[in-house]
């Protein structure tokens, strides 16, 4: 999710002008984006393929800085890179779900428990139903079940060390094969329009 203003902290992707597997070209809009006063067009800097989108339209509001997609420089790139990024958990072998892991992420963002950086790449995790993540936020419940206490049972210390660390094994090395949309491309000002009225 691309920075406009210090005041924007949250976006929301309202249209997707490419889809997964698709071919963009320098100066090719690849989405539009909703903030609070207005919408802008994310334009692309350099030709790629979109291999995986990340936050789908009409999800809600992320957190600037959040990878919106991810891209790759040759068709034949976008196979390898869904198979090493499929979704690997089995929801059925926990007792939440993924909007809960979502939502207790964008708690501890509003109360300032983590950064915006840190919530974007823990959600977009959250997103692709990482395992590892999955597995720590099952075991952040001081032993119990996420069943038996809710969110209220959460050792959010805890999580946060194992999540940080889930980070920086996971993401680090995707960064190096693929590029985020929301940080390689930066949309013209000029291309920013009004939000419509409610």
């Amino acid at each position: 999710m691309p920075s406009i203003s210090e005041q924007e902290k949250f976006g929301k992707v309202a249209k997707w002008k490419k889809q997964e597997g698709d071919k963009v070209k320098t100066g090719d809009q690849l989405c539009e984006i909703e903030f609070t006063n207005f919408s802008i067009n994310l334009n692309m800097e350099e030709d790629s393929y979109v291999a995986q989108i990340m936050v789908p339209a009409g999800d809600g509001e992320v957190p600037v800085g959040s990878p919106l997609c991810a891209l790759v420089e040759k068709q034949e790139d976008i196979g390898p890179f869904r198979a090493a990024h499929a979704p690997q958990a089995n929801k059925k072998d926990f007792g939440f779900t993924q909007k809960d892991i979502m939502t207790t992420i964008n708690h501890m963002l509003k109360a300032a428990q983590i950064d915006e950086e840190l919530a974007g790449q823990l959600l977009s995790l959250a997103r692709h139903e990482n395992l590892e993540l999955y597995e720590a936020f099952n075991g952040s419940f001081e032993g119990k079940e996420f069943s038996e206490q809710g969110l209220e049972g959460l050792d959010t210390s805890f999580f946060l060390l194992q999540a940080k660390d889930i980070v920086k094994t996971t993401l680090a090395p995707a960064q190096q094969e693929s590029k985020p949309a929301a940080e390689q491309n930066k949309p013209a000002p000029e291309q920013s329009k009004p939000a419509a009225e409610p």
